[in-house]
């Protein structure tokens, strides 16, 4: 559903983790893309529940070791900046 909307919103290089963590194949997937496609960076959109604040540190651990750079996307921001 996520990247459903995503992808309705005009974002067309959106993915799913199917969870809050971030499996060996799935790293390997990507590392397979950047050595096709040059992208400049990987936007972490997890829930904000302690679950999803907690793997997307984890998440963004895993990805950056493997030299991709990655933000997590801060929740408190988009709602201090919609009042």
């Amino acid at each position: 559903f996520d990247v459903a909307k995503l992808v309705e919103a005009g974002c067309r290089n959106a993915v799913a983790l199917m969870g809050n963590a971030i499996s060996l194949g799935q790293i390997e997937r990507l590392v397979w893309i950047r050595s096709r496609v040059r992208f400049p960076r990987i936007l972490l959109f997890l829930d904000r529940d302690p679950a999803g604040k907690t793997g997307a540190l984890q998440v963004r651990e895993r990805l950056f070791h493997h030299g991709f750079p990655v933000t997590v996307f801060d929740w408190e921001q988009l709602v201090s900046f919609n009042g």
